[in-house]
């Protein structure tokens, strides 16, 4: 019953902020100029030291000179800064300890000098072939889906009239005191309300939002913030939970490395609002859970953009530290081994949900069909808007001629979301 409460959430079109849907090309694949995202094999030893979490530092010289690019390189560091550990899987089994699917140690993140740039293809054909390297790959880039930066969002009288010119009262089951619920349609076309008969969600559910960050102090949102009490009652400038972030008591900052997630685009902010605001509180309005916690985890840039080396260390950052679902409501086009491994790991120990995307694509196979990653993995409920500027799985949610049986699952309102 839980799982239903969180399906309205995940796919955020054309909205109430007047955001622009950025579209891409189905065939087009953009990657971080000069990156290259490179996974050394196991046994590989990249002199890696570390305390407390934190790597201290590693023998960039020597690896980079064993897999061939020690003097085409500008900066090079590992991906990964916490060593694999070993966890329980609830969702298998109850007593079972085993560690991730995937050892995600020996990722490391390169950037090549610029006259190197155009070589960058050949490089990576090249490391494919190195028997120290297990894969190498591009630095692929993802946006978020219908993120442009915000730039005149409604007070909440503005938002009060929006609704009574466009909605009107709202009747059903279960009617919150917030002030813009009526404005809600995404709520009832679901029927959350009728769920709420039995469960408005609880605080064991935590949600984590990939995306812009998130505006920790909105009125609507802050007591549902998820703390890290290890780091919140600990010592300032010090990994207390030695997880590798120091501070991290509401999240973290990947694009700007700190501790600070907090939202200058809006994007995540009205993600997680539609996910977990704090229900007939007599402030905005209800989420589809009411006191489920919203973990802010930044890995979009202000301009909605992110790559899949910095969003694979949101998406294990969220899992390791206790994150139940994981929203990414972001895409593209490009498959990622990278990315799809850390999401891989995830799911042994969460719900993973991505948005599908706004281009009008058929998931395909075929011309002129492409997958959205990673709405598409089977381990993710990738979710369709269900109207014309939705990518959609043309085939349904319960069949694919995909070889890997990529698919999307579920249709949700993805448009005008309050």
């Amino acid at each position: 019953m839980r799982i239903l409460l969180f399906i309205s959430f995940i796919l955020i079109g054309n909205n109430i902020f007047s955001q622009n849907v950025v579209t891409l090309d189905p065939r087009q694949i953009e990657s971080v100029p000069g990156e290259i995202l490179i996974k050394l094999k196991d046994e590989v030893e990249p002199g890696i030291n570390i305390q407390n979490g934190m790597i201290k530092s590693y023998d960039s010289i020597s690896v980079l000179e064993r897999i061939g690019l020690k003097d085409k390189v500008f900066s090079s560091k590992i991906l990964f800064s916490i060593k694999t550990r070993i966890y329980k899987t609830p969702r298998y089994t109850s007593n079972t300890v085993r560690k991730d699917k995937y050892n995600l140690n020996n990722l490391m993140k390169v950037k090549l000098k610029e006259e190197f740039f155009n070589e960058k293809e050949e490089l990576i054909e090249e490391l494919n072939n190195n028997k120290e390297v297990e894969y190498a790959e591009p630095n692929y880039i993802y946006y978020a889906i219908g993120a442009e930066p915000v730039t005149d969002v409604m007070s909440e009288e503005e938002a009060k009239r929006w609704v009574e010119e466009n909605y009107g009262e709202m009747d059903g089951p279960v009617v919150p005191n917030d002030p813009l619920y009526s404005g809600q349609s995404n709520i009832t076309a679901i029927n959350a309300d009728d769920v709420w008969k039995t469960t408005k969600g609880d605080t064991t559910s935590v949600i984590a939002i990939l995306d812009t960050g998130v505006d920790t102090e909105h009125p609507d949102l802050k007591d549902n913030i998820w703390t890290n009490h290890t780091e919140r009652l600990g010592v300032d400038d010090y990994d207390d939970d030695e997880n590798g972030y120091r501070d991290d008591r509401h999240g973290w900052d990947f694009i700007n490395n700190d501790s600070i997630p907090e939202d200058n685009n809006m994007h995540g902010t009205h993600v997680a609002g539609i996910a977990a605001a704090v229900g007939d509180n007599e402030i905005g309005i209800a989420g589809a859970s009411w006191y489920a916690k919203i973990m802010p985890v930044k890995v979009l840039q202000a301009s909605g953009r992110g790559d899949a080396g910095i969003i694979s260390q949101g998406i294990e950052y969220a899992y390791q530290n206790g994150a139940t679902i994981l929203n990414m409501s972001f895409g593209g086009y490009a498959e990622s081994q990278t990315m799809s491994r850390a999401a891989e790991n995830a799911y042994a120990y969460a719900t993973l949900v991505a948005a599908a995307g706004n281009d009008g694509v058929c998931i395909g196979p075929g011309v002129p069909c492409a997958r959205m990653f990673p709405a598409a993995w089977t381990y993710v409920i990738g979710v369709e808007a269900g109207t014309k500027w939705s990518n959609y799985d043309q085939d349904g949610p319960t069949f694919s001629r995909w070889l890997n049986q990529e698919n999307y699952e579920v249709k949700a309102p993805g448009t005008a979301i309050m």
